[in-house]
């Protein structure tokens, strides 16, 4: 047994409208600044400054 064709219906036409607010709403990612963000490298020498320093207070 399946479900009434209503449900169908409603099932496409929400899955529809949810592609097209994320199609219209969506930002290329040549649109994004990324500048600022920081590299794997600085991440890595803060994490172990911070882990040498909290060593170093034990």
């Amino acid at each position: 047994m399946k479900p009434p064709s209503d449900y169908f219906n409603y099932l496409q036409s929400r899955s529809y409208e949810a592609l097209r607010e994320l199609q219209e709403n969506a930002i290329h990612k040549d649109e994004l600044d990324l500048s600022e963000l920081v590299t794997d490298e600085e991440f890595t020498t803060h994490l172990a400054e911070k882990m040498f320093r909290m060593h170093r207070q034990l």
